[in-house]
């Protein structure tokens, strides 16, 4: 159970000294089919793992990052789609994408930020630079 996990670590790990980070994914706004979406989009709680992210979500009492999809040289989208005859969606798609060290930087980040009680607690994080399908499967042939 993720979300009990989360509220047990909240309540008996954390005691509310400096910031706890819960890291979640973006997928929450659903978006499949290339719109953009920002911390303040909609999210879609119809599929069975954005439900369960999105109640961990509400046992954080620290600073959510909603981390777009994750990749290094070795792993992430463009390695899976490899194995694949076919990729699943638009080839046109937009894809936002984070690097892991990017996102442990944004993690630290959050560590050390000092935040009031006024400001919003969520932030999506990718590098900024959404691809579609198409050229990641491409990028990654080269590869």
């Amino acid at each position: 159970d993720y979300p009990a996990a989360v509220k047990e670590v909240a309540e008996t790990v954390y005691n509310g000294e400096g910031t706890m980070v819960f890291t979640s994914a973006g997928s929450v706004y659903g978006g499949f089919d290339g719109e953009t979406v920002n911390e303040k989009s909609p999210v879609t709680s119809d599929a069975p793992r954005a439900k369960r992210l999105l109640a961990a979500e509400a046992a954080c009492p620290g600073i959510v990052l909603r981390l777009a999809g994750l990749y290094t040289l070795e792993r992430g989208a463009h390695n899976y789609w490899l194995g694949k005859d076919e990729v699943a969606g638009r080839e046109d798609g937009l894809i936002n994408l984070l690097h892991y060290d990017d996102a442990a930087g944004a993690c630290m980040a959050a560590l050390l930020k000092q935040r009031s009680k006024d400001e919003s607690n969520i932030y999506l994080i990718s590098d900024g630079h959404p691809l579609t399908r198409k050229q990641i499967c491409e990028s990654a042939k080269k590869a």
